[in-house]
């Protein structure tokens, strides 16, 4: 089994779901960074839980 790795992963823990993307960024000439942002929604109609990976 092999996994490829990817900028964007989704997931569902309970009522919230967390999208999570990873990116590269140039910050100043010759200065790299990487960027992570987390999104979260909290729905009020959901409950359980589950894992969803792209």
């Amino acid at each position: 089994m092999c996994a490829e790795p990817s900028p964007v992963f989704n997931f569902v823990l309970g009522n919230v779901s967390f999208a999570i993307e990873k990116r590269d960024a140039e910050v100043m000439p010759g200065l790299d960074a990487e960027i992570v942002t987390i999104d979260y929604e909290i729905s009020r109609t959901v409950s359980g839980a589950g894992i969803c990976i792209r």
